[in-house]
């Protein structure tokens, strides 16, 4: 009686096993299977745009008694369509700055403007996903608003080599009232716009850059024609275009 009893015992503990062993092995394969279904099933992503805009050495500086703004160039769509729309922009608030949009030469710029006296750098971020059908092989279809037939200024700072294809020129435009400050100083603009990317069928898509690197002198105003520098994403590294 006690080996038949042990015999039970026994059962039950290998039954527990065997139920622990196939729900483990379930989960498994259910993980497996949604890891395989991402490698290589037909997944698709919208690829996106994204506007990210850094202007350094205004910390430095004192604002003008009526208020102080910067204008930046927006990307567009080639045929003029706006990208990022009105409530993309209007009365967003970074830091102590607060963009608007705001009409010029026939194309559309983003306006920084605050009232402080004691400035901040400009570190601002927009972002829209791409709408539409998508193809894998994607072009550029975009461009900088507004544009300018003016001659850039030598300030570029080149990404890539500076013998590369030159791109189209643009604007950016400083508010007159800002203070310098004792030391010679410089106003650098980043712009980085890039759109594309997201995935068709598992496959990445074409991702593109558009790039506006300007070390402008801090006692510079006005209209300032800037050049556009594009790049395309390519094995890991992004190449002129």
């Amino acid at each position: 009686m006690r080996e038949k009893g042990r015999w039970r015992e026994w059962d039950r503990s290998i039954w527990i096993l065997v139920i622990v062993i196939v729900l483990a092995g379930v989960f498994l394969l259910h993980y497996l299977f949604l890891w395989i279904f991402w490698v290589y099933g037909p997944i698709n992503h919208p690829g996106g745009y994204k506007y990210e805009i850094t202007v350094t050495g205004l910390s430095d500086k004192t604002g003008g008694s009526n208020g102080t703004w910067i204008a930046i160039p927006l990307p567009v769509k080639l045929d003029n369509a706006q990208i990022f729309q009105r409530e993309d922009i209007n009365n967003r608030t970074f830091g102590i700055w607060t963009s608007y949009p705001i009409p010029i030469n026939g194309g559309t710029m983003v306006r920084f403007s605050t009232r402080e006296r004691n400035l901040t750098d400009i570190h601002a971020v927009f972002y829209r996903e791409e709408e539409g059908a998508m193809n894998r092989d994607r072009e550029l279809l975009e461009g900088m608003s507004p544009e300018s037939a003016e001659a850039p200024t030598p300030f570029t700072r080149w990404i890539y080599n500076q013998s590369a294809l030159e791109g189209p020129v643009t604007l950016v435009m400083i508010g007159p009232g800002i203070e310098p400050s004792p030391n010679r100083s410089i106003l650098t603009f980043e712009l980085q716009f890039y759109a594309g990317g997201g995935t068709v069928a598992s496959q990445e898509r074409d991702w593109y850059r558009l790039s506006i690197v300007e070390n402008i002198p801090g006692n510079m105003t006005g209209r300032i024609p800037v050049r556009v520098q594009a790049g395309k994403h390519l094995n890991n590294a992004w190449i002129p275009f």
